[in-house]
């Protein structure tokens, strides 16, 4: 039998299907894999192995990691570094350092050279002025003694001989030095200079970087990471509480199609009692083939009936077996749906909606993840102001550098440490753009919340007004079943003793069935618009502790 509940409970569950799609093959979900499964046990076996759940812990995970990279920021950076060039220059490049360098042309030497001759020959002048002006000074004194002016004047000219001597034996001694050539050596000037090229240096070092303040983005940066850490949250417990709800209603379903199983089955074995009972007041001559024919082919129907509750009470296990993450939507072997339970009283109480949707606005979490995101861009606006303010950098860094030879020397090696002020002044227009657009996005937020907390009152009112019109229409149906049981009871004795025609069992039987299904359907929505209403209020996490 056909539910009336299949069109809305299978586009539900497709829709939970859909997000279940993704590749993945778990392995099966903690439970008891045989036996009686219900409402219950279902539900927390599809939060443990439901493969959309996983995808929205990878994601909290990826929001935790982003709020670490945030907090990282407040940290100073060190690291170490070494490295190896090689370098080679153009030739017109080399030739020009080469003319550079030198400066002191190629007659440095000669010049060197004249230079110091002059420089001797100077000093030799004014040794002989000064030698020329004591023995000049000292002939006058003796002008009055003639012979000892003359025995003075024998001595000098005997002194000027032996250093004539003198000088021409220390030539002779130094005829192969050449003082100058000596003297460029002894001070390393380089008299033809050359480049290496290719050059190669090798460097190592350590560097510290510490951004010491930034105008508060990064205080600002992190409340916007932990705001997304909270969305991510919340996205997961309202994948919960969806698939809480998706579960009950795939259970629901299989429950009903089981239901209509039996009352199929119910209808069969009437029908197969009836035609064993024509066919032998067939054979009695009490009753035509006609009576006989009539009860088969009413078998026959409940038979096709059968078939296809069977089908949707399959399907449906198939559905709920994918929602609770089994591998290929495969309910284990063994394992039954408890049995369609009666109404509990709480839920034949009228609900209060005002109460009600208070607490869905406190505790949903898709309301939850809207005020976050509204949180999150409060913050980004002042993330976005942050740029206008000035940053400072405390550095430094200790390291050197060493040509052609990697082995390094204490003296190669050399430190810094610096401080750096820096204000943006001009840039375009592009801060000023950034407020715009964070101010554009806390109006969207704002929006946001406003609609979620709109479709949430539309959805918690609507659960409880379907609760209520489900819990009359169960009473209703209860007591048209109990009429409708009785009466077939009646006319299937009055067809027994010939008042009653054949017609109005047909009918009775049939009200009878109809009236088993909308029974069972009327139970089953009431189980259904329960579960609809702790998922619009989320008490369904209750449960769980979620």
């Amino acid at each position: 039998m056909k539910s009336t509940l299949w069109i809305p409970v299978s586009m539900w569950v497709l829709a939970v299907v859909c997000m279940v799609r993704a590749p993945a093959t778990p392995g099966a979900p903690a439970g008891d894999a045989a036996g009686v499964m219900d409402l219950e046990t279902a539900q927390r076996i599809a939060l443990e192995g439901n493969p959309t759940l996983g995808t929205a812990a990878a994601r909290i995970r990826q929001a935790e990691a982003r709020l670490g990279q945030v907090n990282a920021t407040f940290w100073p950076t060190v690291g170490v570094g070494a490295s190896v060039s090689r370098q080679s220059m153009p030739e017109r490049i080399e030739r020009e350092i080469v003319e550079a360098k030198s400066t002191f042309g190629d007659d440095f030497e000669d010049r060197i050279r004249a230079e110091l001759d002059d420089g001797i020959r100077e000093v030799e002048r004014a040794d002989r002025r000064a030698r020329d002006a004591v023995r000049a000074d000292q002939i006058a004194r003796l002008r009055r003694y003639p012979e000892l002016s003359r025995l003075q004047a024998s001595a000098f000219k005997e002194a000027d001989r032996q250093r004539a001597l003198y000088v021409n034996t220390v030539r002779g001694q130094l005829a192969d030095f050449d003082p100058v050539s000596s003297a460029i050596d002894a001070l390393g000037v380089d008299t033809d200079p050359t480049v290496d090229n290719p050059v190669t240096t090798f460097g190592a070092g350590i560097q510290a970087s510490w951004l010491l303040f930034d105008g508060f983005a990064r205080r600002f940066g992190r409340a916007v990471a932990r705001y997304g850490q909270v969305e991510s949250e919340e996205a997961r417990r309202d994948a919960q509480r969806l698939l809480l709800g998706a579960v009950a209603r795939a259970y629901y379903q299989a429950q009903l199609a089981r239901e209509d199983m039996a009352i199929a089955q119910a209808d069969l074995e009437f029908n197969s009692r009836l035609l064993e009972e024509a066919r032998r007041r067939r054979q009695a001559g009490q009753v035509s083939q006609s009576t006989e024919l009539n009860f088969e082919v009413r078998r026959n129907a409940a038979e096709s009936a059968m078939v296809g509750a069977r089908r949707e009470y399959e399907g449906s296990v198939v559905v709920l077996a994918a929602l609770l993450g089994y591998p290929d939507a495969e309910m284990p072997v063994g394992v039954e749906l408890a049995p369609l339970p009666e109404e509990q009283p709480e839920q034949m109480q009228p609900p209060e909606p005002d109460a009600l949707l208070a607490y869905a606005l406190a505790h949903r979490p898709d309301v939850e993840f809207a005020r976050a995101a509204l949180e999150q861009s409060e913050y980004g606006i002042r993330l976005a102001r942050s740029a206008y303010s000035p940053t400072l950098h405390l550095s430094g860094g200790y390291g050197g550098a060493h040509q052609d030879d990697p082995s390094f020397e204490e003296e190669d090696f050399g430190g810094q440490v610096g401080v750096v002020l820096r204000m943006d002044l001009f840039e375009g227009g592009q801060r000023r753009a950034q407020v715009r657009e964070a101010m554009a996005a806390r109006d969207e937020a704002e929006s946001g919340l406003d609609q979620v907390r709109l479709t949430a009152a539309s959805e918690v009112r609507g659960a409880a007004l379907a609760l209520q019109y489900a819990g009359e229409l169960l009473q209703l149906q209860r007591r048209n079943l109990s009429i409708i049981e009785r009466t077939r009871d009646i006319v299937e004795l009055e067809y027994n003793a010939n008042h009653a025609s054949l017609v109005r069992l047909n009918e009775a039987q049939r009200d009878l069935v109809l009236a088993r299904g909308r029974y069972a359907a009327a139970l089953a929505s009431l189980h259904v618009a329960w579960q609809e209403l702790l998922q619009a209020t989320a008490q369904s996490l209750e449960a769980f502790n979620l």
